[in-house]
């Protein structure tokens, strides 16, 4: 994995924590609570799960249950 993918996978992480669902996030059709959005600078789409935005009291980790499912390359050649 190049460098600049890593680090727009990285950053594209950083927003999710601060809003799960981002301005340009589209839902996935026939999918319920998953979202597909871009990578910064067009590198790709990443495509994602967010679960209990609302967790209980016992639960460590006070952000939303977010998957990462799949992250589709824009920069890699169809053959």
């Amino acid at each position: 994995m190049s460098g600049d993918v890593f680090g727009a996978i990285a950053a594209f992480l950083v927003e999710l924590r601060k809003d799960p669902v981002p301005q340009d996030a589209l839902p996935v059709p026939g999918r319920p609570d998953w979202y597909s959005a871009p990578l910064i600078r067009d590198l790709g789409l990443v495509e994602y799960h967010v679960g209990d935005t609302q967790p209980g009291q016992d639960d460590p980790d006070p952000g939303p249950d977010i998957f990462v499912a799949r992250i589709l390359r824009a920069d890699v050649p169809d053959f």
